[in-house]
């Protein structure tokens, strides 16, 4: 892991921020990174394009934290805080985030392919778009998440909260008994307009007879 990653958005990167979170992955300790925002709640972690790759970050306080694009390929999270971080982008291949708290993150396009989400919250998520293939879900909270385009190619999914395979065919049974419904009304108005029109070509073909001298009805 280097020692100081090159994120494109140097404002939205805290170096110092970034080399505690190395500290505490080192000693396998999160005390200190947990005492530092539990003094300075208002602070903003700012760790875009962070590569904290492998990293031991067991229990960590990241909530609204700017990892967009971080690398946290194989990091270990279990039981994090990442309640409406921002983690669009961010490599998550392989991390384990059992029973971690993702209420409200923003997912959208990140990697998380083989990751552990046991257990993990992940109400009102944004996973648009986001890799999870093969990834755990058992047991997670997905209530409210948003999973458009997500890639849930042989992921272990809900066997108690909401599976995701069912709602999704529960989404896509509703759009097509809409989209049938919608095909009736428009053949109906087809019809209509075809009888119309038969009928006002008829009326059309009668009113010329009409006009011709010694055609009566």
């Amino acid at each position: 892991m280097p020692d100081t990653p090159s994120p494109a958005d140097a404002v939205a990167f805290d170096n110092e921020q970034y080399q505690l979170l190395l500290q505490c992955s080192r000693e396998k300790d999160i005390t200190a990174w947990n005492n530092w925002r539990r003094k300075n709640p208002a602070q903003t972690v700012m760790l875009q394009g962070a590569d904290l790759q492998g990293a031991n970050l067991q229990g960590v306080n990241l909530p609204g934290a700017n990892l967009h694009g971080a690398t946290l390929r194989e990091a270990k999270l279990l039981g994090a805080n990442l309640q409406g971080a921002d983690l669009q982008r961010a490599d998550l291949q392989g991390a384990n985030l059992h029973g971690a708290n993702l209420e409200g993150a923003n997912l959208q396009r990140a990697d998380l392919q083989r990751a552990n989400l046991q257990r993990v919250n992940l109400q009102r998520a944004n996973l648009e778009a986001a890799n999870l293939e093969a990834a755990n879900l058992d047991r997670a909270t997905l209530e409210g998440a948003n999973q458009e385009g997500a890639n849930l190619d042989r992921a272990t999914l809900n066997r108690n909260d909401v599976d995701l395979t069912q709602k999704a065919l529960r989404t896509a049974t509703a759009e097509l008994r809409e989209a049938r419904q919608e095909v009736a009304y428009l053949k109906e108005l087809v019809a209509a307009k075809d009888e119309a029109l038969a009928a006002k070509e008829e009326a059309l073909a009668l009113y010329r007879r009409m006009e011709k001298p010694g055609i009566t009805e």
